[in-house]
């Protein structure tokens, strides 16, 4: 099946999608070993080919998961970016259980997902617990995602120094927290339509 890879227990003993869990036994029980044993997996192929977006105010997608997959699928989709929360929100991750059968049903159609978040970075706490949250996301079935990509557009903190500042922060945070080899995206400002600093050339 195409998503023998993403589920627990598949047949070539991987674990999940997205992070490879160190165990360590007590009494004959496996028990997960501690957030510094996790290893997170995301490869550069996760972004090949075509992509779709999904945000919060698309409403089919939440509505509908498995005929949304499908229909995605249908028309080459490869890779899907899936929004897991922003600033705005009262939850760290949008609808889980919506999210969890968008990830599944991705997934059974051969699709890798991209959890995709925007920090505010005008509180650095929250911007962070809700990032590592997309990050170690898991879904009813076990599935995580195949990649995380930042939303760096946001332009709460007015102050381009101190928002550069906080991204990097937050970035190498992230870095540090999934290691060197696991495949990190962004998306960034519209360099025509989105003014993020004044120069001597904008008008005033």
């Amino acid at each position: 099946m195409a998503d023998s890879n993403h589920r627990r227990g598949s047949r070539r003993g991987h674990c999940p999608a997205g992070r490879r869990v160190r165990t360590r036994t007590t009494a004959g029980v496996n028990k997960p070993a501690p957030e510094a044993g996790v290893e997170f997996v995301s490869k550069i192929d996760a972004y090949d080919g075509l992509a779709s977006w999904v945000d919060m105010y698309n409403k089919g997608p939440w509505k509908y998961p498995k005929r949304t997959a499908k229909r995605m699928a249908e028309r080459g989709t490869k890779t899907l970016f899936l929004q897991t929360s922003n600033y705005r929100k009262k939850s760290d991750i949008y609808k889980p259980r919506a999210m969890s059968r968008l990830l599944e049903a991705s997934h059974i159609h051969g699709m890798r997902v991209i959890a995709w978040y925007l920090p505010s970075y005008a509180n650095s706490k929250r911007d962070w617990k809700r990032t590592k949250k997309a990050v170690v996301f898991e879904s009813t079935n076990g599935h995580h995602f195949d990649g995380f990509a930042m939303d760096i557009e946001a332009t709460v903190e007015r102050d381009i120094a101190t928002r550069n500042r906080r991204m990097i922060n937050l970035s190498d945070r992230l870095r540090n927290f999934v290691g060197d080899d696991y495949m990190l995206g962004a998306i960034i400002p519209d360099p025509v339509t989105q003014l993020f600093c004044r120069t001597s050339r904008t008008r005033r």
